[in-house]
């Protein structure tokens, strides 16, 4: 037996590179283990605009998709680069933030359907390998829609990736994970690299964020979580129907957030009050679904 040293990556593009090239090595299997993520790359340097129909203002190192149709957005920093510590998180909340309000599902669409071999990805992320191409783009259709749901309520995963996970970025992608709701989820991944005299070295991902209190898929189980699904649910407009958006029935939204019909009234109540910590832009939207319906 011979020792591994820990060696740092001389260049974050190098860890960029091997991330792109093996995107296994951000450990989705720690991510949620009760169902093993597959995922789709679908852009290294995906940029992002800082309004709808602008050009590209950021680039965020890779953004990958999930089977549930979750973005996933990685940004890729060296342990020994300052920006590690705070200055990456401000980055990553700016990215999001303006991504979730100016990226569509066919946007990301087209961009992921100009790499060679992505009919062949995506076949594999839906189990469709041998499925008929009307079925496969069937099926595809309503992945890319299941996408735009997703922007849509701002359900995205932000991924903080680094050769040496500093104490200080750990803490705050800890806390970050613990408050957010149920449609963020923020990790961090520690990718260690390890050498020998020989020549051989092996790489070792290692997730940080993941608390006892959240393990797994995000679901709606405290109260806290369950009022923001409400209110979520209630201000999403997810059908046009001659041209007019429609918003969601109260039985449809009871049903999705798994409580009564009885509860979604009342918290259209509170919002006419604008009391029960009512976000309110929420507020709004969840005003107009009275006056569409």
């Amino acid at each position: 037996m011979k020792p591994l040293v820990s060696r740092a990556f001389e260049l974050e593009a190098e860890l960029q590179e091997l991330i792109a090239a093996h995107p296994e090595l951000i450990a989705w299997e720690q991510i949620q283990p009760s169902e093993v993520l597959r995922w789709i790359l679908v852009k290294r340097e995906m940029g992002i605009a800082k309004e709808a129909d602008a050009g590209h203002w950021w680039a965020v190192d890779h953004l990958f998709i999930d089977q549930d149709a979750v973005p996933t957005l990685v940004e890729v920093k060296r342990g020994d680069n300052p920006q590690v510590r705070r200055k990456v998180v401000g980055q990553m909340l700016e990215y999001a933030a303006h991504a979730s309000q100016t990226w569509t599902a066919d946007h990301l669409r087209e961009v992921f359907e100009t790499a060679p071999d992505s009919e062949v990805e995506l076949r594999r992320l839906l189990k469709q390998e041998d499925a008929e191409s009307d079925q496969f783009e069937e099926q595809a259709d309503k992945f890319w829609e299941r996408v735009g749901e997703r922007l849509e309520a701002r359900r995205l995963r932000l991924l903080f990736v680094a050769d040496d996970l500093p104490d200080e970025l750990a803490r705050i992608v800890e806390f970050l994970n613990a408050i957010t709701v149920s449609y963020v989820e923020v990790l961090a991944v520690e990718i260690k690299k390890y050498k020998g005299d020989s020549g051989l070295q092996t790489l070792v991902p290692r997730v940080v964020g993941r608390t006892a209190k959240r393990p797994g898929p995000r679901t709606h189980t405290t109260s806290g979580t369950k009022k923001m699904a409400i209110w979520l649910c209630l201000a999403r407009v997810v059908r046009e129907e001659n041209g007019t958006k429609i918003g969601m029935t109260y039985a449809k939204v009871a049903e999705e957030v798994n409580t009564t019909t009885a509860s979604v009234s009342s918290h259209k109540s509170y919002a006419k009050k604008g009391t029960h910590g009512i976000p309110s832009d929420l507020r709004e939207e969840i005003l107009a679904i009275g006056r569409r319906e």
